[in-house]
């Protein structure tokens, strides 16, 4: 029981590691009232029904617009 205690422990510190390091990187969004995410790459599914202006923003920037992460290609 330690030992799974540790390993979930362990994991959870790993992701928030990842999380926190990437609120500058870039990503893609479509400035549309109707849309709901961000994207990792330009060319991803989810941006092809945009008909709006895509700009690159920050992480931070994005989600403070209410954007989450796009399930298709994060």
């Amino acid at each position: 029981m330690k030992t799974f205690i540790f390993l979930f422990a362990l994991i959870m510190l790993s992701c928030a590691s990842n999380n926190s390091g990437n609120s500058n990187a870039k990503v893609y969004v479509c400035h549309s009232k109707a849309s709901i995410a961000y994207h990792k790459y330009e060319n991803c599914r989810g941006l092809q029904v945009c008909s709006h202006k895509i700009v690159l923003e920050t992480i931070d920037e994005a989600e403070m617009m209410g954007k989450k992460r796009c399930k298709i290609c994060y």
